[in-house]
Formats: structure tokens, sequence, C-alpha cells
């Protein structure tokens, strides 16, 4: 961690500016890439295979990429990943076949996997320890505003010019992140401070080559994150179906709406967790993260979906820097990387499962049912954090 007393350091504001632009060329990606692909004439079924490609991938870069990152310059990983995506992004617009693209998402796919992770764990070693949280929640508003504007604004350039000038414009944001990255300072960790990693084939054992890669003490956090994050999944994969098929039009303000609470919520519950235990926030933002699934289902107007915007933005902006920081504390000075790397995975891990899981109980029970069943993920993290809150206050 920094021990200078500041959040705004060279270090951090210059990987703020980072995710701000690498963000903005993932999102605008995100619905234009599907359309791209289907104006190539191949099928929906196809353009769904296409945008899973880079998941996996991602999920499988994210586990080497902990270690990676703690024994090796952050700063020419981070490089190196954004020219993979930058290359990445120029390749798909000149893919004509299914081959081609799946080829340059996979490559998305590396890059994206290293450069998220590289830029938290950048982040957090930037970031004062008694304002790691605050960092964080503040660090996330790149990611917030991106999402907010992005989207829109990348349809917005494929309706207007092509998508040639769309992939151009994300190719020029993702080249701009890497040469700003060069800014960054490289601090080596001092021996001293630096918690020894796990031999990678020690007494060949797998227990053993898994915790050289992922943080143990993150798994637990990780895994509490990766049950909100299936539940997560549910409204970015069929909200907009969801609305569609109810009669409810404008479901575009359910972004904006959230992405604002976001914004305001992130840094805020950081700066709170710096001096409040975790269950001060867990338990109420738990509690509102619940109830959007609540209020989306008996959605019977925008104005609903609106309120359950709020709900999700208040609360999952709670929940997600102070799951963060608990990775980064848990995990110690040193192995920064380790523990992004094991949060991070469980976010894809989640969102993979929540998205296939939503799908399966849409297609058996319906659209209103299936947002039901996503409290169940939340009820379960409840269950489990009161667990973990009553043993470690029994060993205290």
């Amino acid at each position: 961690m920094n021990k200078r007393n500041t959040i705004w350091n060279r270090n951090f504001t210059t990987i703020f500016i980072v995710n701000i632009f690498t963000a903005l060329s993932f999102h605008i990606l995100t619905p234009t890439l599907p359309k791209y692909t289907l104006s190539l004439g191949f099928s929906s079924d196809i353009a769904g295979f296409v945008v899973t490609m880079f998941t996996i991938t991602a999920i499988i870069i994210r586990v080497f990429a902990g270690r990676i990152l703690d024994n090796r310059k952050k700063r020419g990983i981070l490089i190196i990943s954004l020219i993979l995506i930058s290359a990445a992004i120029l390749g798909y617009s000149k893919s004509t076949t299914v081959a081609a693209l799946i080829v340059f998402r996979l490559l998305h796919g590396i890059g994206w996997g290293l450069t998220t992770t590289a830029n938290s764990t950048i982040a957090a070693e930037a970031l004062p320890e008694d304002k790691l949280g605050r960092g964080i929640g503040i660090f996330g508003i790149a990611s917030s505003l991106a999402s907010a504007v992005a989207p829109n604004l990348g349809l917005q350039i494929v309706e207007a010019f092509g998508f040639f000038a769309m992939f151009l414009i994300s190719f020029g944001l993702a080249v701009t992140g890497s040469l700003i990255s060069i800014l960054i300072v490289e601090k080596d960790v001092p021996l001293e401070d630096k918690k020894p990693a796990l031999p990678l084939y020690s007494n060949r054992k797998l227990s053993d080559i898994g915790f050289s890669f992922f943080s143990k003490s993150a798994i637990f956090p990780a895994a509490l994150m990766a049950l909100i994050n299936i539940s997560y999944s549910s409204i970015s994969t069929f909200i907009a179906v969801y609305a569609e098929n109810k009669g409810i039009y404008g479901i575009g303000y359910y972004f904006t709406v959230s992405a604002v609470f976001l914004l305001i919520s992130r840094p805020l519950f950081g700066r709170i967790s710096d001096n409040l235990k975790k269950e001060t926030i867990f338990y109420p933002c738990a509690v509102l993260f619940a109830l959007v699934f609540a209020v989306i289902y008996f959605a019977k107007s925008l104005s609903w979906l609106l309120i359950a915007a709020a709900l999700f933005g208040i609360g999952y902006g709670g929940l997600q820097p102070t799951i963060q920081v608990w990775c980064v504390k848990a995990a110690g000075e040193g192995n920064t990387g380790k523990a992004n790397s094991t949060y991070y995975t469980a976010v894809d891990i989640g969102q993979g499962i929540g998205s296939t899981l939503a799908g399966v109980l849409a297609v058996h029970l319906g659209y209103g049912y299936m947002y039901l069943c996503m409290i169940v993920p939340i009820i379960m993290i409840l269950v489990m954090f009161t667990f973990y809150v009553s043993k470690t206050e029994k060993i205290a």
C-alpha cells in the first residue's frame, strides 16, 4: 500500500484515467459487437457464442493473472494487455468469418482479463491503507460512467457512421489508455512486507497449485461476490426482454438511473468501509439488493423499474467495494494481484452461472418468477456472512 496519506497520487490518478479509457473502449462494444455479428449474416446463437468465448477466456486468464502481477512489472503487463485489446478490436473490423471473430474474441478476453486485474491491483497498491475502501469506491466510478455512456454512444456511432467508425473509436480509446499507462511509476514491495508465495508444485498437491494463483484468504469474500453476481447477471441479461414482455418502454433509463446511483454510492460506501465494520454496510446493502428483485417482479410501469434501479445502485454499490476491499486486505501486502484475480474470477464465474441459470428459470417459470428466485443467492450470502461474523467474534 502507498505510505503517503493521499488518494490522488500520481499512480492512482493515472490508473483511474487509464481505467476510464479502457472501460469506454469495452462498453462501446457491448451492444454493437453482437449486432455486427448479425450484420455479417450469422445467427443469434452464433452471436451469443462469440460473446461467451470472451467470458470463458477472461476467466481462464485471471487464474494466472494474479500471480503474474505479483511477480512481474505491473506497468509492462498492463501495456501489453492493452495492446492485445487494441489488436483484437482492430481485428473485429476486418473479420468476415466466425473463426476470425472467435480468434479475436479470445485475444480480447486475454487482454481484458489481464487489464482489469492489473488496473485494480495498481490502484489498490497506490492507495493509503486507511483510505483503501474510499479509493476503490472512487476507482469504480470509471466503469460506472462508461457503462452509463458508452453503450448508447456505440449504437449512435454505428447508426451515423457505420461499424468501422465504431471499431476505430474503440481502438483509439484502448490505444490512448496504453499510452497514458506509461506514466505509471513502478514500485517494488519491500521483501519484509511481502507474504511468501506458495510454490507452484509444493508436494504436488492440487490445493498448493491453486493457492499459488489465488489468495486463500480472499476466497470466502470472493465466494460471496460470486453469489451476488449470479443474481446481478439476471438483470443485465434479461431486464430489457422482461420489460418488453410486460409492455414497459424506455428501459434504457433503468441503466442510466442505476449508473447514477452507483456513481454516488460506490465512493460513499467505500469511505464508510474505511471507518466502520463490514457488517454495518453488508447487511443493509444486501437487503436493499434483495428488494430489487421483488420490485422487478411486481413492476407494472417504468417508474417501478426505476425504483429498482435506484435500489440496485445503492445495494450493489455498497456491496461491491466492501467485498473487494475485504479481499485485498485479507490477502495482505504484496499479494494484491492474487486478491484481485480471486475477486474478478469470482465475479466472472457468478455472471456466467447466473446468465445460464436465469435463462433456464425464465424458460420453465417465466421471467417474473425467475427474478423472485434470484433472491435465493442473496439469502445465502446473508446466512454465510452471519456465520462468518459469529465465528470471528468467538475467535476474538
